[in-house]
């Protein structure tokens, strides 16, 4: 048995966007927050390459184990270590996905 301690509520946060990723001009601006155990994401980006980190998410706002785009097209990854890696090249939508986190 392990217990499970999530962080508080949080507001949305801007992240540090890398690898030549950023916000699409006149699109909600990529952020994340956490309510109630669940870190839900928004925006959406584009510029960079496939196969780079877009963004790496700070402790308490990341997944247990590696989590996929839930849109089928398999356009980023979010792994333990909150880093999310592009899978395709942009333009990426985050708006509507969430998953639990763990703290």
């Amino acid at each position: 048995q392990f217990n499970i301690f999530y962080e508080a509520d949080s507001a949305w946060t801007a992240p540090t966007l890398v690898n030549s990723w950023a916000n699409i001009a006149g699109d909600v601006d990529s952020g994340y927050r956490l309510e109630n155990g669940r870190v839900y994401l928004n925006g959406a980006v584009d510029g960079g390459s496939s196969s780079t980190t877009i963004t790496t998410l700070p402790a308490g706002y990341r997944p247990y184990l590696t989590v996929r785009d839930p849109s089928g097209g398999g356009k980023f990854t979010i792994s333990s270590a909150g880093v999310i890696t592009a899978q395709a090249t942009g333009p990426i939508s985050f708006t509507g996905y969430s998953f639990e986190a763990i703290g």
